[in-house]
């Protein structure tokens, strides 16, 4: 690949990463809301997960946790959480 194609995609790239940062911080991130009355600690489970992590192979089982980490983050961004 010649040397100026090879910078204008270096360059489109960190134009990419750079606007995906900053859409995550300006529209997508939650403030930690720090100790006090108006906080609530949300823990989750995977129901019978400790099973299914000795029946199942640890692939499915990183799919399935990795899928279950999306569902809970897009919650607590959606209610503000």
């Amino acid at each position: 690949m010649p040397t100026m194609q090879r910078a204008r995609l270096c360059a489109l790239c960190d134009t990419c990463r750079l606007r995906k940062r900053w859409l995550w911080r300006h529209e997508g991130a939650t403030k930690n809301p720090g100790p006090g009355p108006e906080t609530t600690l949300c823990v989750t489970d995977i129901e019978n997960s400790t099973l299914l992590w000795e029946e199942l192979d640890a692939q499915v089982m990183d799919t399935a946790v990795k899928t279950h980490n999306v569902c809970i983050r897009k919650l607590a961004a959606k209610y503000k959480g």
